[in-house]
Protein backbone atom coordinates (compact mmCIF):
# COMPACT_ATOMS: atom_id res chain seq x y z
CA UNK A 1 0.00 0.00 0.00
CA UNK A 2 2.97 2.27 0.37
CA UNK A 3 2.91 2.18 -3.23
CA UNK A 4 -0.59 2.79 -3.94
CA UNK A 5 -0.20 5.81 -1.21
CA UNK A 6 2.46 7.28 -2.76
CA UNK A 7 0.58 7.46 -6.16
CA UNK A 8 -2.45 9.08 -4.32
CA UNK A 9 0.10 11.10 -3.16
CA UNK A 10 1.65 11.67 -6.12
CA UNK A 11 -1.09 12.08 -8.70
CA UNK A 12 -2.79 14.20 -5.36
CA UNK A 13 -0.07 16.28 -5.51
CA UNK A 14 0.16 16.84 -9.34
CA UNK A 15 -3.39 17.35 -9.09
CA UNK A 16 -2.90 19.86 -6.44
CA UNK A 17 -0.16 21.41 -8.49
CA UNK A 18 -2.21 21.78 -11.33
CA UNK A 19 -4.67 23.21 -9.57
CA UNK A 20 -2.73 26.25 -8.20
CA UNK A 21 -1.06 26.83 -11.06
CA UNK A 22 -3.91 26.91 -13.26
CA UNK A 23 -5.78 29.15 -10.37
CA UNK A 24 -2.15 31.40 -10.53
CA UNK A 25 -2.70 31.92 -14.01
CA UNK A 26 -6.52 32.60 -13.89
CA UNK A 27 -5.19 35.08 -11.31
CA UNK A 28 -2.77 37.01 -13.58
CA UNK A 29 -5.47 36.63 -16.19
CA UNK A 30 -8.52 37.89 -14.41
CA UNK A 31 -6.68 41.36 -13.68
CA UNK A 32 -6.10 41.41 -17.19
CA UNK A 33 -9.94 40.63 -17.97
CA UNK A 34 -10.17 43.21 -15.30
CA UNK A 35 -8.60 45.84 -17.36
CA UNK A 36 -10.29 44.45 -20.27
CA UNK A 37 -14.21 45.37 -18.80
CA UNK A 38 -12.87 48.59 -17.44
CA UNK A 39 -11.49 49.37 -20.69
CA UNK A 40 -15.12 48.43 -22.77
CA UNK A 41 -17.11 49.63 -19.42
CA UNK A 42 -15.46 52.93 -20.10
CA UNK A 43 -15.57 53.01 -24.26
CA UNK A 44 -19.13 51.75 -23.65
CA UNK A 45 -20.24 54.66 -21.01
CA UNK A 46 -18.10 57.92 -23.49
CA UNK A 47 -20.21 56.31 -26.57
CA UNK A 48 -23.16 56.45 -24.41
CA UNK A 49 -22.67 59.60 -23.10
CA UNK A 50 -21.68 60.70 -26.50
CA UNK A 51 -24.86 59.94 -28.32
CA UNK A 52 -27.33 60.99 -25.33
CA UNK A 53 -25.13 64.61 -26.05
CA UNK A 54 -25.75 64.57 -29.77
CA UNK A 55 -29.52 63.12 -28.85
CA UNK A 56 -30.15 66.27 -26.95
CA UNK A 57 -28.23 68.58 -29.01
CA UNK A 58 -30.72 67.55 -31.83
CA UNK A 59 -33.51 68.02 -29.55
CA UNK A 60 -32.52 71.44 -28.88
CA UNK A 61 -32.27 72.55 -31.64
CA UNK A 62 -35.40 71.29 -33.36
CA UNK A 63 -37.16 73.36 -30.31
CA UNK A 64 -35.40 76.53 -31.16
CA UNK A 65 -36.17 75.71 -34.39
CA UNK A 66 -39.63 75.56 -33.65
CA UNK A 67 -39.73 78.19 -31.60
CA UNK A 68 -38.35 81.02 -33.78
CA UNK A 69 -40.67 79.92 -36.68
CA UNK A 70 -43.29 80.28 -34.37
CA UNK A 71 -42.07 83.39 -33.52
CA UNK A 72 -41.40 84.25 -36.90
CA UNK A 73 -44.74 83.48 -38.18
CA UNK A 74 -46.11 85.69 -35.05
CA UNK A 75 -44.53 88.40 -36.54
CA UNK A 76 -45.33 87.86 -40.03
CA UNK A 77 -49.07 87.66 -39.07
CA UNK A 78 -48.34 91.41 -37.11
CA UNK A 79 -47.05 92.91 -40.27
CA UNK A 80 -49.77 91.58 -42.45
CA UNK A 81 -52.43 93.00 -39.75
CA UNK A 82 -50.34 96.39 -39.60
CA UNK A 83 -50.10 96.42 -44.11
CA UNK A 84 -54.25 95.74 -44.07
CA UNK A 85 -55.08 98.21 -41.52
CA UNK A 86 -52.56 100.42 -43.27
CA UNK A 87 -54.26 99.97 -46.50
CA UNK A 88 -57.67 100.04 -45.06
CA UNK A 89 -56.75 103.56 -43.46
CA UNK A 90 -55.37 104.67 -46.40
CA UNK A 91 -58.39 103.68 -48.68
CA UNK A 92 -60.87 105.30 -46.20
CA UNK A 93 -58.58 108.31 -45.89
CA UNK A 94 -58.70 108.92 -49.82
CA UNK A 95 -62.58 108.08 -49.25
CA UNK A 96 -62.94 110.93 -46.52
CA UNK A 97 -60.79 113.46 -49.01
CA UNK A 98 -63.33 112.90 -52.16
CA UNK A 99 -66.48 113.54 -49.83
CA UNK A 100 -64.60 116.41 -48.66
CA UNK A 101 -64.06 118.04 -51.81
CA UNK A 102 -67.26 117.25 -52.93
CA UNK A 103 -68.82 118.72 -50.13
CA UNK A 104 -66.85 121.81 -49.83
CA UNK A 105 -67.40 122.62 -53.97
CA UNK A 106 -71.46 121.84 -53.15
CA UNK A 107 -71.14 124.10 -49.92
CA UNK A 108 -68.99 126.70 -51.47
CA UNK A 109 -71.18 126.84 -54.99
CA UNK A 110 -74.61 127.04 -52.81
CA UNK A 111 -73.60 129.11 -50.01
CA UNK A 112 -70.55 131.13 -49.91
CA UNK A 113 -70.28 131.95 -53.64
CA UNK A 114 -73.48 131.51 -55.23
CA UNK A 115 -74.19 132.90 -58.86
CA UNK A 116 -77.73 134.38 -58.20
CA UNK A 117 -76.58 135.94 -54.64
CA UNK A 118 -73.72 137.54 -56.44
CA UNK A 119 -75.75 138.36 -59.52
CA UNK A 120 -78.18 140.60 -56.91
CA UNK A 121 -75.76 141.71 -54.78
CA UNK A 122 -73.54 143.48 -58.00
CA UNK A 123 -76.93 144.87 -58.84
CA UNK A 124 -77.92 146.27 -55.51
CA UNK A 125 -74.14 147.89 -55.84
CA UNK A 126 -74.54 149.29 -58.97
CA UNK A 127 -78.16 150.90 -58.18
CA UNK A 128 -76.47 152.35 -55.47
CA UNK A 129 -73.99 153.50 -57.43
CA UNK A 130 -75.80 154.87 -59.89
CA UNK A 131 -78.23 156.74 -56.98
CA UNK A 132 -74.91 158.13 -55.33
CA UNK A 133 -74.03 159.50 -58.74
CA UNK A 134 -77.05 160.80 -59.99
CA UNK A 135 -77.38 162.69 -56.53
CA UNK A 136 -73.44 164.24 -56.35
CA UNK A 137 -74.90 165.35 -60.18
CA UNK A 138 -77.61 167.20 -59.30
CA UNK A 139 -75.49 168.83 -56.10
CA UNK A 140 -72.59 169.62 -57.67
CA UNK A 141 -73.07 169.12 -61.52
CA UNK A 142 -70.71 172.31 -62.51
CA UNK A 143 -67.95 170.88 -60.65
CA UNK A 144 -66.11 168.36 -63.04
CA UNK A 145 -62.89 168.71 -62.45
CA UNK A 146 -62.00 166.93 -58.33
CA UNK A 147 -58.21 166.07 -56.79
CA UNK A 148 -57.74 163.55 -54.60
CA UNK A 149 -54.71 162.98 -52.95
CA UNK A 150 -53.19 165.80 -55.41
CA UNK A 151 -54.26 163.89 -58.68
CA UNK A 152 -56.74 165.78 -61.22
CA UNK A 153 -59.63 163.70 -61.78
CA UNK A 154 -62.06 164.61 -64.54
CA UNK A 155 -65.40 163.08 -63.67
CA UNK A 156 -67.68 162.75 -67.03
Amino acid sequence: MSNEAKLRHNALSAVCDDHFSLMRASENLRQREEQASTYIQSRWRSYNTRNNFERLKTAVLSIQAGYRGHLGRKRALCRSHLVASDSRLQHFQRAALILQRYWRGHFSRKKVHSFYDRRRYLQSVHSVGERLRENLYAQHGSLRHATWKGKVIIRR
